[in-house]
């Protein structure tokens, strides 16, 4: 385990080692060391922004919700790809940057109109931004694409918070 990978630091590992040996670090909640290795991963390319995403969800384990905030800010900056955004959603919402997080699900809805999940994401940051319009039109968008399973649930869960009871039926 953390043995193992502290020799492997020592070999000067490549950088698909590096992201690899900082996952496992994540995954071992030794969220320091991960960060030291996402920090320069980052030196070296500060145009991915799958890196910066890394570095905030390090930092925000570690306790720093505003530098999170700061870095999942820049990662917004570079163009980032649907997975990032998606993490970045994920991100924002679990800080409750809400806001922040409506944001990225209204993006990714445009880039990919036809995804049930999307829509649903939106409606939820919509609901917990009370713009009951918003939340309501976005779920009627998800139902006309048929959301799987799990969609539907979380779909009457939200049609309930917006007290339209004929949606959660």
């Amino acid at each position: 385990g953390l043995n193992s990978l502290r020799r492997a630091e020592r070999l000067k590992p490549g950088e698909a080692e590096m992201r690899r040996m900082a996952g496992l670090y994540g995954v071992l909640k030794e969220y320091p060391r991960a960060l030291k290795i996402i920090e320069e991963l980052t030196r070296r390319k500060p145009e991915e922004a799958g890196l910066w995403i890394d570095q905030a969800d390090a930092v925000v384990h570690l306790g720093d919700r505003n530098l999170g905030l700061k870095l999942l800010g820049r990662a917004g900056g570079l163009k980032p790809g649907e997975a990032e955004m998606r993490r970045m959603l994920g991100l924002y919402a679990g800080l409750k940057d809400y806001p922040g997080a409506l944001k990225i699900a209204e993006e990714l809805t445009r880039r990919k109109p036809k995804d049930a999940g999307l829509w649903v994401e939106q409606a939820d940051m919509a609901v917990r931004l009370g713009d009951r319009e918003l939340g309501l039109n976005s779920l009627r968008r998800a139902e006309g694409l048929e959301p799987n399973e799990a969609e539907t649930r979380r779909m009457e869960g939200l049609y309930r918070d917006l007290k339209d009871y004929s949606g959660a039926l």
